[in-house]
């Protein structure tokens, strides 16, 4: 049995694959299951990719699939850091328009093209949010789905993540960094790190003492648009596949 973890990004995929997957690799290899955890497969930092779900199907229609989602207003921060890590230099609102435009993050369209050619039953949808506040029942859902006990994965792997946000300060700071320098060498990548490394020492003093850093990206109007645009489409998506959204501030859902 072939399952894919297929994504999103920011929302563990890395954590499965570089800590849970390697202390359960024998048992799963006993049993015949092959756990392969790609994000890039949901699509890129800026567009859904609804094509691949044919062609998966095509090359192995007896695969499952899991989709991890997150909370729109809390997902495009983290995507935007990975953009602006990458070398990208649109401002947040600018990044945040274009992905939208594009579709990103329609979850309810990817999950539907998934379990239109693999079926409801090879298709499951975990959100992110329950990693963090009940961990053994996230896991004991993944464990049923690769075919082991509700037990079978250990719930000492969930005190291994650790991946903390970065201040909006240092993003901007990176993201003009590469407005300047287009880091598109290593050369060019290492030259970045100084303004990273005056920044965050001029922010030290702010973050020893619990406060705001020393700049605060205004992000409200950015987040009443995603609140907007993505209420209908996560109402879509929970009755489409059994997940329970509520209590984690979803657009759309109580």
């Amino acid at each position: 049995m072939n399952v894919y973890h297929i994504g999103y990004h920011k929302t563990g995929n890395t954590w499965i694959n570089n800590v849970l997957l390697p202390m359960v690799r024998p048992v799963l290899d006993a049993r015949g299951v092959r756990v392969r955890c790609d994000e890039s497969l949901s699509g890129s930092l800026f567009e859904d990719d609804v094509t691949h779900p044919k062609v998966l199907a095509s090359r192995d229609p007896n695969a499952r699939v899991v989709i991890c989602i997150r909370n729109q207003t809390t997902m495009f921060p983290s995507l935007y850091w990975l953009y602006v890590k990458s070398g990208g230099n649109l401002r947040f609102e600018h990044y945040v328009t274009s992905a939208i435009k594009n579709g990103k993050l329609r979850y309810d369209i990817l999950v539907a093209a998934y379990v239109d050619v693999l079926g409801p039953d090879n298709v499951l949808v975990l959100a992110y949010e329950q990693l963090r506040t009940d961990p053994a029942g996230f896991l004991a859902e993944v464990a049923c789905f690769w075919g082991l006990p509700p037990d079978g994965l250990p719930i000492r792997a969930v005190g291994q993540r650790a991946n903390p946000s970065p201040s909006h300060g240092f993003v901007e700071v990176t993201r003009r960094a590469n407005a300047l320098l287009h880091p598109n060498t290593k050369a060019a990548f290492m030259l970045r790190r100084l303004p990273q490394f005056l920044w965050l020492a001029l922010e030290k003093p702010f973050a020893m003492n619990g406060r705001r850093g020393l700049y605060h990206r205004d992000d409200r109007t950015v987040m009443a648009g995603i609140e907007k645009e993505y209420a209908a489409p996560n109402r879509t998506l929970t009755g489409t596949v059994p997940i329970d959204l509520s209590g984690h501030g979803y657009p759309g859902v109580p």
